[in-house]
């Protein structure tokens, strides 16, 4: 099946096939580039040379409806997509306006179609000033935030330090693909000055590896003053953007991670680049993991609307990793999840 036809099957749902697992051709495909055509088109007015260039660029491959005559039938088809991912985004209307202190500091984001919700921004009370793209999530039991940028390292740390963090997760390399994906916001031997904070690393050590997935523990004793905390730091390295890794990888970090959210004074730091993908699977299984041994009932898809009306939209992207998260935490509960619910739960379809 070509991906003009299926852009003219009537039954073609454009909300679902980003994300199924059944069609090959959008495997590669994203939800965040998907967004960006939206905000970018979508409510801009509807012109059917438009939708076919659009299109293109957004799977980066040649329509077969855009070298032949649209009848006024499959314009009104596409016009009825369109109405279908209007419905299925209609948050991004809400959002079509920046929120003030993100329009403040654009080049602080580095998406800019990933903005912080402004209600549980990360912000500290006696510097109205600071600005970081970062959210309290999960009732306050952790940050989700963006990958540093080069310019912005003293505000990563600012907030660490004053969120009484003492755990950082990252789920993302430095550079992938050829792009930086985040700096480089810690010493890699040694001390460095970052601002107001001192950040020295007293040593590093690897956890475990599992194919070409690595988990490195880095310790780190941060200084402002006459004040210091003791932060470890745990980098996940190539879990593929957009992607997955085995459930395998994910409980083993989990496990690890685990320690660092049974306080509430104590928040775990998560990012990955955008903060919003693998920062999301992660965050919604350990939340899940931690309601169920409370006892409390735990429904998957339930936690990731709550991260996204906590940060955003796009938290986890795509339906493998919201599998992803499902199958590790019923894994790791001895299929406690797969005897309540089967097949898997798609919040993103």
């Amino acid at each position: 099946m070509k991906l003009g036809e299926l852009v003219l099957d009537p039954n073609f749902d454009p909300t679902k096939c980003f994300l199924s697992t059944e069609l090959e051709v959008y495997s590669d495909s994203c939800f965040s580039r998907v967004i960006v055509w939206v905000k970018n088109f979508l409510f801009s007015s509807f012109d059917k040379v438009e939708v076919a260039k659009k299109l293109d660029e957004v799977f980066g491959r040649p329509l077969a409806f855009q070298a032949k005559t649209v009848t006024s039938t499959e314009e009104a088809l596409v016009q009825g997509h369109l109405e279908k991912i209007r419905g299925r985004l209609n948050v991004l209307q809400e959002r079509n306006s920046i929120p003030k202190h993100a329009a403040a500091h654009p080049e602080r984001n580095r998406y800019s179609d990933i903005l912080p919700e402004e209600s549980t921004r990360f912000m500290i009370m006696d510097d109205p000033s600071f600005y970081f793209n970062a959210n309290w999530v999960l009732g306050g039991k952790a940050i989700a935030c963006q990958g540093p940028l080069e310019t912005e390292k003293e505000e990563f740390w600012k907030m660490t330090f004053t969120s009484g963090a003492s755990g950082i997760v990252m789920l993302t390399n430095l550079i992938e693909r050829g792009r930086v994906k985040c700096s480089t916001y810690w010493p890699e031997a040694g001390e460095e000055q970052f601002g107001q904070f001192k950040v020295a690393n007293t040593g590093e050590r690897s956890l475990f590896r599992e194919g070409e997935v690595e988990l490195i523990a880095r310790n780190f004793l941060v200084t402002k003053g006459e004040s210091e905390r003791a932060i470890t730091q745990y980098h996940l390295k190539n879990w593929p953007d957009h992607g997955v890794v085995s459930p395998s990888v994910l409980s083993r970090l989990l496990k690890i991670l685990n320690t660092h959210t049974d306080r509430d004074d104590c928040p775990l730091i998560a990012h990955c680049s955008a903060g919003v993908g693998r920062t999301g699977t992660v965050l919604s299984s350990l939340e899940a993991l931690r309601r169920h041994k409370g006892g409390v009932a735990v429904d998957i898809k339930k936690i990731i609307e709550e991260l996204r009306s906590e940060r955003s939209p796009q938290m986890v992207q795509t339906y493998a990793q919201e599998q992803l998260a499902f199958q590790t935490v019923d894994a790791m509960t001895r299929g406690f999840f797969s005897r309540l619910l089967f097949p898997l739960p798609n919040s993103l379809g």
